[in-house]
């Protein structure tokens, strides 16, 4: 995943970012990893299953299940991906399926998000408010002079042949080490 070794977080790293693929090993080093973000760290939570919980210091964040509204766009004004295409996060080629596939089967939910990449609900008939809704597939917290950024968009498992994949997470490294 990444192509990055995987090593449990002692606080003393010196890395400018931080990648966590579990909710139960971020649990055991949280303390540490949200005072690393505080000083300036950046900290980026991998996609996860639906039901999964993110407990951060300035509120969680929900994983929910999607179905109809796997399209992701980057119309939200982020730097993180500002400098990419209208139809870059739409559909990726999938290896293990050998066919082009969605790139996001899940969104957050979390007060205090700041959306990355954005996936839409339409009003439904009957709907009390019949507004689109918009939900986020990416999200960034802000902790101190660091950042938290979530990440539901299937990417990991895809950096080595997707380009948009791997330019995604180089733009994550390139903010971090400025």
């Amino acid at each position: 995943m990444l192509g990055l070794e995987p090593h449990v977080f002692t606080g003393g790293d010196r890395a400018p970012i931080v990648f966590v693929d579990n909710v139960d090993a971020y649990e055991m080093v949280r303390t540490a990893l949200q005072r690393f973000i505080r000083k300036g760290g950046t900290a980026v939570f991998l996609e996860q299953e639906p039901r999964a919980v993110w407990h951060f210091e300035n509120g969680d964040v929900s994983v929910k299940g999607m179905r109809g509204k796997e399209f992701v766009s980057r119309k939200t004004g982020h730097s993180l991906v500002a400098s990419f295409q209208p139809f870059d996060f739409s559909n990726w080629y999938d290896r293990g399926k050998d066919y082009i596939e969605y790139v996001a089967a899940s969104y957050l939910e979390g007060s205090k998000l700041i959306p990355i990449l954005l996936t839409a609900e339409a009003a439904r008939p009957g709907d009390p408010d019949p507004k689109r809704k918009t939900m986020p597939v990416v999200g960034e917290l802000r902790l101190g002079k660091g950042s938290l950024i979530v990440t539901q968009l299937e990417a990991t498992d895809r950096v080595e042949y997707e380009p948009v994949a791997a330019a995604y997470y180089q733009s994550m490294v390139d903010r971090a080490v400025r």
